[in-house]
């Protein structure tokens, strides 16, 4: 592992043209720049892994790297400095035939602020099929443990993909919530042919709660594969979610969690971008969103699904709760609790880890 780690710096402190990059207008970091910041840095990992000894100098890799999903991206601290320089470092710490885990940390003066876990996988030059790279040996006691654990996630992966989160079947306990729900909603009178749903104080339609904007992307945003960088989408989609979840709250919240970043297929260059965040669960401060990159065709003007991924949101306060109004919304709905109680679960190994 200790051959693909490396470090780089944001230099916040002294540079004041890249703090602006990087800082809202409320002095809140973009965490979806840094998350698009961390992206890069995943990809210059997977080129500091691969060794082809028989590589002639001065030759270019005949390599290029595609993000596959962000398995996670965990945000430590409810507030990053926006005076301080952060940096970003990072390592492999799982290979397969032609897929890597790669494992990326932003700190901020020594104070680990963020982590993130990025599937990246080698593609030949030509990006026409998939390139085989070196395996992953573990040196060490530590390095075997990051090994273990990155064992331990795909094995997860493996055995649910997020594709398939959707369509899983709700449990009986789900069952029982969705019906709870539907009790709360039918209105003092119960459900009429007229009157089928009654909102409960302090509550919203998820109906209600999504918002929509288009992007057109350009040449400058492309990659290597002539496709638009999924780090600019994975900017975007999350900054969109962040402005739903400040307008739902009527707060500035922060994010806590991205999980399951699925990257479904390329978007071409001459495409628009369709990004839509859909508030799908909340609980006491907490905002659980979805959120959808759709790719429209400049043509034809059909849309194609391209990327899906879950965040989760901390308020000062508590938030109005969230409630489904149909049977499809009821399914949103469980899935984004599925999603927050990963993110609880996450929470609570960090602070076992901490101790």
């Amino acid at each position: 592992m200790v051959d693909s780690q490396t470090c780089a710096h944001i230099h916040f402190e002294s540079d004041a043209l890249m703090r602006e990059r990087f800082v809202y207008g409320n002095c809140l970091l973009r965490m979806g720049r840094m998350m698009e910041e961390l992206d890069l840095m995943a990809v210059w990992i997977c080129h500091r892994h691969l060794l082809l000894p028989n590589l002639p100098k001065g030759v270019p890799l005949p390599y290029t790297f595609v993000t596959v999903s962000v398995d996670q991206a965990h945000f430590l601290v409810k507030k990053f400095r926006t005076d301080a320089d952060v940096s970003l470092s990072g390592f492999v710490s799982w290979t397969g035939d032609c897929v890597m885990e790669v494992i990326a940390y932003v700190r901020q003066n020594g104070m680990l602020l963020a982590k993130a876990i990025f599937i990246i996988a080698s593609r030949n030059a030509t990006n026409s099929s998939p390139a085989p790279i070196n395996p992953l040996k573990p040196a060490n006691e530590v390095e075997d443990c990051f090994y273990q654990e990155a064992l331990e996630r795909r094995k997860r992966r493996a055995s649910m993909p997020s594709s398939l989160a959707f369509k899983r079947q709700p449990t009986k306990e789900e069952e029982q919530i969705m019906y709870d729900v539907f009790t709360r909603t039918k209105g003092i009178e119960g459900a009429t042919p007229t009157d089928m749903t009654t909102l409960p104080p302090d509550c919203r339609w998820m109906s209600k709660w999504h918002r929509s904007t288009f992007l057109h992307p350009f040449p400058e945003h492309r990659n290597e594969s002539n496709t638009i960088f999924g780090g600019f989408i994975m900017r975007n989609a999350i900054e969109i979610s962040y402005m739903t979840a400040c307008l739902y709250s009527n707060n500035y919240p922060v994010i806590r969690y991205i999980c399951d970043l699925t990257f479904i297929k390329a978007v071409p260059v001459d495409s628009y971008i369709k990004l839509t965040a859909y508030v799908v669960y909340t609980h006491e401060n907490y905002i659980q969103l979805l959120t959808v990159v759709d790719a429209v065709c400049a043509k034809c003007f059909e849309e194609s699904k391209c990327y899906t991924l879950q965040l989760t949101y901390s308020c000062n306060t508590k938030v109005p709760e969230i409630l489904p109004i149909s049977y499809s919304e009821a399914l949103m709905y469980l899935m984004g609790r599925r999603y927050f109680h990963r993110f609880l679960d996450a929470e609570d190994r960090e602070m076992e880890g901490s101790k």
